[in-house]
């Protein structure tokens, strides 16, 4: 169970990465496959992550301040997405401004997310 948890966990990684290239070298195919990729990784590591909180003891304070990051990057999903698919659609006018923004702003909270999740992991135990 630990074992697929971390293979979702760095396989979203893989493809949060391949899409950041894919993006930032206007490679549009490569870049939707892979955003596409990510986000369904990214829910797949969501489900994981469930089964291994009921598996394990984590610090109740430490998880919730881990969850403030790991909601907060998931919810600017939106932003990205959204600004996204109106980049793609032609409307250029500020639009790569600010889908960079949101994806800047999502990162932050992703790494965030990554880091203090697996300093809470770090210090949970087996039930």
């Amino acid at each position: 169970m630990v074992q697929l948890f971390w293979l979702a966990f760095i396989s979203t990684c893989v493809l949060l990465l391949l899409t950041l290239w894919s993006g930032l070298r206007r490679r549009r195919r490569t870049h939707f496959s892979a955003a596409i990729g990510s986000l369904v990784a990214l829910a797949v590591t969501i489900i994981l992550t469930e089964k291994l909180v009921a598996s394990r003891n984590f610090p109740r304070e430490e998880l919730d301040f881990h969850l403030n990051f790991a909601y907060a990057a998931t919810l600017l999903t939106l932003p990205v997405l959204l600004s996204g698919v109106a980049l793609a659609r032609g409307n250029r006018s500020g639009l790569r401004k600010l889908h960079r923004y949101c994806v800047t702003a999502f990162l932050i909270a992703v790494v965030v997310a990554t880091s203090t999740g697996i300093w809470v992991y770090t210090l949970s135990s087996a039930k």
